[in-house]
């Protein structure tokens, strides 16, 4: 049987890249935050050059145009990477997702669809709440979305199996316009949104 301590131990003798190495000691080695092993290889982590590029492309306002697809991956490829969520970029993307959710900041990005309410009213808030609760799961400002996807979900599913005319009904009747195009319980940023987190009730 393969000891995994072991392979990493290996790995980590053969002086990997700064990310690959801190992913490492962080996930697999369980390393103290605390601990000055781990900061100096954060430190690494943030001067490499990749993370100095993402720096360098993100806009003063905040964020990677387009904000749908470019900066969603964007933040996905920092978190993997174990940047914290104090770090400069993750505290900048998420002060702008914080003002487009109490509408003070926009995506500069429209998509249209059969009706005009349905991306500044449903999908941007939506996506724009889940992608925050992938850096600050906590945040108290994502609770009145949680809120609202979570009751569509559970009209979805109140009767042991997934009603979509029912999920629809409730939609319609929650944001006031009717459109063809509903967001599904199951939806990637649902998901995401609504997974759990250590925050109190």
């Amino acid at each position: 049987m393969i000891d995994l301590n072991n392979v990493v131990d290996e790995l980590l003798d053969m002086k990997p890249d700064p990310i690959p190495e801190f992913i490492l000691l962080k996930e697999f080695k369980g390393l103290s935050p605390n601990s000055r092993d781990y900061q100096n290889a954060y430190d690494r982590v943030c001067n490499h050059p990749f993370v100095r590029k993402i720096e360098n492309e993100q806009n003063e306002r905040g964020f990677w145009p387009p904000f749908h697809g470019n900066t969603e991956n964007i933040i996905r490829r920092c978190l993997s990477i174990g940047l914290e969520k104090d770090h400069p970029c993750l505290k900048m993307v998420s002060d702008y997702i914080k003002k487009v959710l109490e509408n003070k900041e926009s995506w500069d990005q429209f998509e249209k669809q059969d009706n005009l309410r349905w991306w500044p009213e449903m999908f941007v808030p939506l996506v724009s709440a889940a992608m925050l609760s992938l850096i600050e799961p906590n945040s108290e400002i994502l609770d009145l979305h949680r809120k609202r996807w979570g009751n569509f979900a559970e009209t979805a599913f109140s009767q042991g199996y997934y009603n979509k005319e029912e999920e629809t009904r409730a939609q319609h009747e929650y944001f006031g316009f009717i459109t063809k195009r509903t967001i599904p319980a199951f939806g990637y940023y649902n998901l995401i949104l609504l997974a759990p987190t250590d925050k109190e009730n």
